[in-house]
């Protein structure tokens, strides 16, 4: 069973081992959530679905194969994100162009150069 499958507001990885996030992404909720319940429909959920921010901060390991493995798409209502002291990383995910929910992205202390960031193109 992953460690966080139904969280909704806020998800902070910080300092941390990236396994038990990799374990709940690749995890099919079984059933639906509660307030689902009289949805017609009982096809298993993503992990993380309905989370709004995640912060990725200090994880030495994580780098661009890392963030690449994330499934972006799943993450339908990601409004913000923000990678942190990830000095591995020197591109953003190419999956972050299907997260269209997303607003706000902050880059800091990563290997990201900023002629790399127009990878994520605006919705508006």
């Amino acid at each position: 069973m992953p460690l966080f499958p139904t969280l909704k507001e806020g998800l902070v990885l910080d300092s941390t081992c990236w396994n038990p996030f990799q374990l709940t992404m690749k995890h099919k909720l079984a059933t639906a959530a509660p307030d689902e319940a009289s949805s017609s429909s009982n096809v298993p959920s993503s992990p993380l679905s309905k989370l709004k921010s995640m912060f990725i901060v200090g994880i030495p390991e994580f780098d661009n194969s890392k963030a690449n493995e994330i499934a972006w798409n799943t993450l339908q209502s990601l409004k913000m994100l923000k990678f942190d002291s990830l000095p591995e990383l020197t591109t953003l995910p190419e999956g972050l162009r299907h997260v269209s929910s997303l607003k706000e992205l902050h880059v800091w202390r990563s290997g990201v150069t900023e002629s790399r960031l127009g990878l994520v193109n605006s919705n508006s």
